[in-house]
């Protein structure tokens, strides 16, 4: 069976989707948080994502943590898009503009949590509503100052 390639969009939207069943879905059970769907969410979710629905349907009933969600992530990654005897997941997972992307979405989410936590918005939405604000020029900005974050700064000794 040939695999489908995996680029940075694709890697980020898997992220996104993850992210998404946090924000609207997560139960907390005493101090542990968790996802319990149950199979018609599930059958939506199949219905309207796939394969996306197969990271909720793992998540389903484990108690969750950033290594879980983070494990979970990884092995629909591999599943999805690894090659046998290549390791196509990790290069783009460690590239800076992956990682830029994420970190702008993260921005994102925080920035308009009061207006995402109104009502459930579909995925597809929420990727739309993102999409828009990434071309306004507070996102532009944000992404200006993630992309000097990452360049190295010389040390006073390399300046004088």
């Amino acid at each position: 069976m040939k695999k489908n390639r995996l680029n940075k969009d694709k890697a980020v939207r898997i992220f996104q989707f993850e992210h998404w069943l946090r924000f609207y879905f997560i139960e907390e059970e005493g101090k542990l948080l968790t996802f319990n769907f149950d199979e018609e969410f599930l059958n939506e979710l199949r219905i309207n994502y796939s394969p996306l629905n197969e990271i909720a349907e793992n998540l389903n009933g484990k108690y969750l943590s950033p290594e879980v969600s983070q494990k979970t992530i990884v092995e629909f990654l591999q599943k999805h898009f690894e090659q046998e005897g290549r390791d196509v997941v990790t290069p783009i997972l460690d590239s800076q503009p992956f990682l830029r992307e994420l970190q702008l979405f993260n921005v994102w989410v925080s920035l308009f949590e009061d207006t995402l936590e109104k009502e459930i918005l579909p995925f597809e939405k929420w990727v739309q509503i993102f999409e828009k604000w990434k071309s306004s020029e507070q996102a532009k900005k944000i992404l200006y100052s993630l992309k000097m974050d990452k360049i190295e700064k010389p040390t006073s000794n390399e300046i004088n």
